[in-house]
């Protein structure tokens, strides 16, 4: 630097603190423009810089917070993906099992129209050389399943031949299941005495009245030749 710029470096900081030389701290709105605004300056970054260090502390908190996130993530889509990958073959099995479902429903018996099953239960009953005294159809009752057809039955026989008229009728298509099964004995004979529920169920089809048809006559047979 030359001496003459050194000369001046006296009278510009002379110039510079002019302002604020003789300032009354308690009437800070009565100071001249620059203190003014170097006051206001002054301010605005003690407050500001504090502030400014918080966020960034916050914002490398929450960067850090998902860098460690991140591997949890990664595993998780990659299970996800590994799902997708299976997902095929379960929507192929659950079609399957739909279409289980609606053969097993088209198994099952019209509700109102037990005449194709009161035949069988007595043709099972006869080949396996059974007594039929009582066949009693009874009313349709709405469950919550859909239709439920109930038809009473007594029959006598011989125990294994009891076991086995069970067996075909389990076999029977529309399904066909037996309930409040009770043995008795006869006095003076080997044979024994069934009586039994034979029931059928159907869902109930859309607009169709839950009303019960009326009971049909009870059949009855003689003794098996």
């Amino acid at each position: 630097m030359t001496r003459q710029s050194l000369s001046g470096m006296p009278v510009a900081l002379a110039w510079a603190r002019a302002p604020f030389r003789g300032l009354d701290l308690r009437e800070p709105g009565l100071w001249p423009p620059l203190p003014r605004w170097s006051l206001c300056a002054l301010v605005a970054l003690g407050v500001g810089w504090p502030a400014w260090l918080g966020l960034n502390a916050s914002a490398e908190a929450d960067l850090e917070a998902a860098r460690g996130r991140e591997p949890v993530l990664r595993q998780q889509i990659l299970h996800k993906l590994a799902q997708a990958q299976a997902l095929a073959p379960l929507q192929r099995r659950r079609q399957e099992l739909e279409t289980r479902v609606v053969a097993l429903e088209e198994q099952l018996l019209l509700a109102g129209a037990p005449e194709e099953l009161l035949p069988a239960l007595h043709r099972a009953a006869r080949q396996r050389g059974l007594q039929v005294e009582l066949i009693r159809p009874e009313p349709a009752q709405a469950r919550a399943q859909g239709l439920e057809r109930s038809i009473g039955l007594r029959l006598s026989g011989r125990y294994h031949d009891l076991g086995a008229f069970a067996a075909d009728v389990a076999a029977l298509e529309p399904a066909v299941t037996l309930h409040e099964l009770r043995l008795t004995g006869r006095a003076g004979g080997a044979a024994l005495v069934l009586d039994a529920t034979a029931r059928t169920h159907r869902r109930a089809e859309p607009g169709a009245g839950a009303a019960s048809s009326p009971p049909a006559p009870a059949a009855s047979s003689g003794a098996h030749p």
